[in-house]
């Protein structure tokens, strides 16, 4: 339950790869070049855990601010 209501604010590297149609090697060139934010776990160190496994995670709201801009998503009208 928990989980789920973290769900709600952060996107997983695995929701941000199905929005794009990437894979983690271009997610990881795009945070390289700055088109993308680093993942919330590496700007603070904090090794994030996300259901069983550790996966890198974004806060949601930023993450759909940035590919809003991208073009990526639609702008909530």
């Amino acid at each position: 339950m928990k989980n789920e209501q973290k769900s709600e604010h952060i996107m997983t590297k695995r929701e941000l790869k199905e929005i794009l149609g990437k894979e983690r090697t271009t997610i990881w060139r795009w945070m390289k070049k700055g088109i993308l934010p680093p993942p919330l776990n590496h700007q603070t160190g904090f090794a994030g855990k996300i259901g069983r496994t550790s996966e890198l995670f974004w806060n949601r709201a930023e993450m759909n601010k940035v590919l809003r801009q991208l073009g990526v998503i639609q702008t909530k009208v």
